[in-house]
């Protein structure tokens, strides 16, 4: 089978402190950084989410989009639930905790990463059919493998483009 993981889109950073972990970066030039909540009704709501085999409605995040040369950093900070990040933040500390890709078909990849002995640690389809699925690779490399099915009448990434937008220098 065909490696799926060829469109890496982003870096993931988990932080107890989105304020400053946002500055930090925006004084090392980068950014600007889109700011949201999940859920939220500005930017996302999911018809299901899961973590761990469990349901995740309690979980919430503070979210950053921002650039990073030519790929983009998303920084979570998590405010509620039991979450792969929250967990990620307590066993390791801050820092990168997930890769994120796009992908073409998520069955491709789900039996991709099954026949590599990886499973699905959590997974979550938005209202407007974004898969997002997370595989439990942080035993190999130290971080997440996360894929993303993005539908073409998705606006996404319009929305994180645009979504709480502030100015790269504030």
């Amino acid at each position: 089978m065909e490696n799926p993981w060829t469109n890496f889109t982003h870096i993931g950073i988990v932080t107890r402190d989105i304020e400053r972990t946002v500055q930090q970066y925006v004084e090392l030039g980068m950014g600007p950084f889109s700011r949201f909540d999940l859920p939220s009704d500005e930017f996302a709501q999911f018809k299901w989410r899961h973590h761990f085999n469990k349901p995740t409605d309690d979980h919430k995040y503070k979210v950053a989009w921002g650039k990073l040369g030519a790929i983009s950093i998303e920084i979570f900070q998590p405010v509620a639930g039991d979450s792969i990040p929250q967990r990620f933040l307590d066993a390791k500390g801050e820092g990168v905790w997930h890769y994120g890709y796009d992908v073409e078909d998520m069955e491709t990849v789900k039996e991709f990463m099954s026949e590599k002995g990886y499973s699905v640690v959590g997974a979550a389809e938005t209202e407007e059919g974004v898969k997002m699925y997370y595989f439990g690779t942080e035993d190999y490399g130290g971080v997440y493998f996360q894929a993303h099915e993005v539908p073409p009448e998705s606006t996404m990434y319009e929305k994180l483009a645009t979504v709480g937008a502030e100015p790269a220098d504030a």
